[in-house]
């Protein structure tokens, strides 16, 4: 899989490529359809990158190949440059970011890159599923947690991973991180699927959303092999959703 994916790969960055400079208009004016048309084919060919690489990692993952490169890492900056990658389209659908860092360790051990990944992936998902002018929060916190479950606010026990933990009965110090939108929500039967691979969940209101249906199954392989744990929890359709992520503090993966 990863030699056919490097295979794949290759290719689609010369189409994304010369795409691009025939689009950026290097080699002459395009009149507006043809415009149209390229811009087209360079969102399907990034669309297509992007699943290519979510197969790879998730591959990597299920296989027991993916390890963590970790280190101790300024939590709160890092989600600030996370929250940076979204800005321009949550300004384009005048969508208000609000955020509560302050309650949040200020640094954590993990691997950066994936960590950044997760945050990305949760709030490009918020800003896709919430409509023109609605509302996304970012908080955080520090989350004590004593035993092998954490049990959310609508009652469901999450189990944690608990054998890097060193806390003893004192209890596990986890950074919960909750990411809250005012968009489409979810049903309760789908609060779990929605992390399953290649599993998109269908409404008559998701529908018009495009997406690989692995973004949230390797997000949650990603915390999980950090010792975390996510889920999510909705009131229903139409009542946003909240995402939470809890990622331990001090324990080295």
């Amino acid at each position: 899989l990863a030699n056919m994916s490097h295979e794949l790969r290759t290719p689609l960055n010369h189409i994304i490529g010369f795409t691009e400079l025939v689009t950026d208009e290097h080699f002459g004016e395009l009149n507006p359809q043809q415009k149209e048309y390229l811009e087209d084919s360079l969102g399907s060919s990034h669309h297509l990158l992007s699943l290519i690489n979510d197969i790879l990692d998730l591959s990597k993952v299920e296989a027991g190949k993916m390890e963590l490169q970790t280190e101790q890492i300024e939590l709160p900056g890092l989600i600030n440059n996370s929250i940076i990658m979204i800005k321009e389209k949550a300004l384009k659908e005048q969508i208000t970011v609000k955020t509560d860092l302050n309650g949040l360790p200020s640094t954590v051990y993990a691997d950066r890159r994936k960590l950044k990944q997760v945050m990305y992936n949760l709030l490009s998902n918020a800003v896709k599923f919430t409509p023109e002018k609605g509302t996304i929060e970012i908080a955080g916190s520090l989350h004590i947690v004593k035993g092998q479950f954490i049990r959310t606010a609508d009652g469901r026990e999450i189990p944690i991973s608990t054998n890097n933990g060193k806390n003893g009965s004192k209890g596990h110090n986890f950074a919960q991180i909750t990411i809250k939108d005012s968009g489409i929500g979810l049903k309760p039967d789908n609060l779990e699927r929605i992390f399953g691979s290649f599993d998109q969940v269908e409404t008559s209101k998701s529908r018009q959303y495009q997406g690989t249906g692995l973004g949230l199954a390797l997000t949650k392989k990603m915390v999980e092999l950090h010792g975390g744990a996510i889920w999510a929890e909705s009131k229903g359709e139409d009542q946003g959703a909240t995402f939470t992520l809890n990622i331990p503090v001090t324990d080295r993966v």
